[in-house]
């Protein structure tokens, strides 16, 4: 195997980010990697009222007696059968890799 550098300059645009959120926000609850002001993470993002919870951050909605997790960007934690609202300003997004045989 032979190990290159990165000719950055070259490769900006294949690096930058594919979906600015100004141009448009992914499926709701799809798992895709978050770039913040900060840092990166995998998370997903919801809509109000599409997704039912029974812990915080959340929505009630009166006509339906349900809780809703409050719109907003979330990090998965993968595992730990949690998530975390994000409240960094998001930068963009992008698909996460698929994996073919």
């Amino acid at each position: 195997m032979t190990l290159t550098t990165c000719d950055c300059e070259n490769n900006s645009k294949k690096l930058a980010w594919s979906i600015p959120v100004k141009h448009g926000l992914p499926d709701p609850g799809k798992r895709i990697l978050i770039q913040t002001e900060q840092y990166q993470t995998i998370g997903f993002y919801v809509p109000g009222f599409w997704l039912e919870s029974d812990g915080d951050l959340v929505d009630y909605d009166e006509e339906r007696d349900t809780y809703y997790i409050k719109e907003g960007w979330y990090e998965d934690c993968y595992g730990a059968e949690a998530y975390y609202q994000i409240t960094d300003h998001i930068k963009g997004y992008r698909n996460l890799l698929e994996f073919t045989e």
